[in-house]
């Protein structure tokens, strides 16, 4: 479908849809097995709803609540996910492509095979994570994100960019960063490297 004005309730399994205006009509929202492209979606909260499944391209979800929700199996291309919501959610083979995501809230979310590539996280929060497994960050600039209480064993910034990161000095055991990375990881320590 192409330039429509659509609900939820409207949308069918396995559809593509482009340049449509999304609105809230009060129903749970479930998406599986579809694709936005240059889609609207007006006053939307995502907050406990369930997306399987889904291609989003060229969207935007800034300042959006999806907290709560569950994200299997979705790629984020794109996008624009400045202060969006992501507390509390599980995501699951969730793939981030060249989105812009400062600002970002994923803490406490439950993250299993989620690849960030080429997404600005400048500023983000993943604070106590329920779980950071096989998440990966490639080509992304990280400056002041936040990864206080969460345990970083498995998780490698080496392919990513940072001035400065929070994190918990007793949980980062087993993280993979690059020589100038640990550096600034000694500095926010206190360690003073001649």
């Amino acid at each position: 479908m192409h330039d429509e004005t659509l609900t939820f309730t409207d949308l069918i399994y396995g559809s593509t849809y482009t340049n449509c205006t999304i609105h809230d009509d009060g129903s749970l929202i479930r998406l599986d097995t579809m694709t936005f492209e240059k889609c609207t979606f007006s006053d939307i909260d995502f907050a406990e709803s369930e997306i399987l499944d889904v291609c989003f391209n060229h969207c935007d979800f800034s300042n959006m609540d999806w907290s709560t929700s569950i994200v299997y199996r979705t790629h984020f291309e794109n996008c624009r996910l400045v202060g969006t919501d992501f507390a509390q959610a599980q995501l699951k083979d969730v793939q981030y492509e060249n989105c812009h995501a400062l600002y970002a809230n994923f803490s406490e979310a439950k993250m299993t095979n989620v690849n960030f590539t080429s997404t600005p996280l400048t500023e983000s929060y993943f604070q106590n994570l329920s779980a950071i497994k096989k998440t990966t960050f490639n080509d992304c600039t990280m400056d002041g994100a936040d990864f206080g209480g969460t345990p970083l064993k498995g998780v490698d910034f080496s392919n990513s960019t940072f001035d400065s990161l929070v994190f918990s000095p007793e949980l980062m055991t087993g993280c993979s960063l690059t020589q100038a990375q640990a550096a600034i990881f000694m500095t926010n320590l206190g360690v003073k490297i001649k």
